[in-house]
């Protein structure tokens, strides 16, 4: 249910809902009404501060660590970014999914810490993007999460090993 009204709010939704409400209106007043109203929405929702009002929350309320503070990490989260067929068919993480699990590999062994790969099955036939991945660096000590195919599938899936171990946590993600 959650799902269904996140995608229905979302702006581009928005102006569909009125645009289709112009197109079934029977009055042409009412279909201008509608028309301008989605027109007016997607104008809005397309300028830069619109943009800017909205990942305000996220990029300025977010804490993040400074370098100075990263010895207090007690878990590091890496999200997988895809995998793909090398030239001999194998599977093997995307280069985003390197660049990411070298980088929480490296911040793992820093602080002797776990790592957590967080990745699922997102390709027919291939295995879990996080068992690819663990595979591919011979992490043997690696925690994987085998379910979460997005972010938010990540952060619901991993809150019960959150609850468990209480962080605080470097996750590392695109940009």
């Amino acid at each position: 249910m959650k799902e269904i009204i996140l995608y229905i709010s979302n702006p581009v939704s928005i102006v569909a809902i009125f645009f289709l409400l112009g197109l079934f209106s029977s009055k042409f007043k009412n279909r201008l009404k509608y028309y301008s109203i989605a027109l007016s929405i997607f104008i809005i929702t397309s300028t830069p501060i619109f943009s800017f009002i909205l990942s305000y929350p996220l990029v300025h309320t977010v804490k993040t660590v400074k370098d100075n503070e990263i010895s207090i990490t007690k878990s590091v989260i890496v999200l997988s970014a895809g995998i793909q067929r090398d030239a001999l068919g194998n599977w093997v993480p995307g280069i985003d999914s390197v660049n990411r699990t070298l980088v929480g590999k490296d911040y793992s062994e820093k602080l002797s810490v776990p790592l957590v790969i967080s990745g699922g099955k997102t390709k027919e036939k291939a295995d879990p993007e996080a068992v690819v991945i663990k595979n591919h660096f011979n992490l043997v000590n690696a925690i994987v999460d085998l379910k979460s195919t997005t972010t938010y599938e990540s952060s619901k899936n991993l809150s019960k090993y959150c609850e468990k171990n209480i962080g605080p946590y470097l996750i590392i993600t695109g940009e």
